[in-house]
């Protein structure tokens, strides 16, 4: 491995606290609309910044790395996560739950990528952005539409299919 100096360190250094605070935010967001409680999902802070920690050292030493290829470090986390979000879904009588905490695991995990990659302006934006979205209210997002969706997609039962 090449020897590292003190100044690329430092960057380094700061870029894991740039994805500390990237993750960090999603779960305060989660906090602040009830949702990173023990009874209902262990997800919170610390997970969401471990998330996006992770993911940033694993791109940072991906980048350290000659001849190494920081785009598969990059899929390779999104790969590995996707497992940790996989844990959070679940579905009980018909009903799908836990899509958005694993859609906010993906993005703590592309927050750090970025974060590993030094794209502090584009980490601040992604992360603002995301804020606003998990911030919508559920009903001014496509619950009327899912219905809708569902209801004309779906043939009566009294209506053969067509030959």
């Amino acid at each position: 491995l090449p020897t590292v100096s003190t100044e690329a360190q430092l960057q380094m250094c700061w870029r894991l606290v740039v994805a500390a605070a990237s993750g960090s935010a999603l779960g305060f967001e989660r906090i602040g609309r009830g949702r990173a409680t023990k009874r209902d999902s262990p997800v919170g802070v610390r997970t969401m910044a471990l998330v996006s920690m992770g993911s940033a050292c694993f791109t940072c030493a991906g980048l350290l790395i000659k001849n190494g290829d920081a785009a598969r470090v990059a899929a390779a986390a999104a790969t590995g996560v996707g497992f940790l979000g996989a844990g959070v879904i679940t579905t009980s009588n018909g009903i799908v739950s836990g899509l958005t905490t694993a859609a906010s695991i993906w993005m703590a995990a592309a927050l750090g990528v970025a974060a590993g990659a030094g794209l502090s302006l584009f980490v601040a934006m992604a992360t603002g952005s995301a804020m606003v979205v998990l911030r919508m209210p559920r009903r001014a997002v496509g619950r009327r539409a899912a219905r809708d969706f569902e209801r004309d997609s779906i043939p009566p039962k009294d209506v053969e299919p067509d030959p």
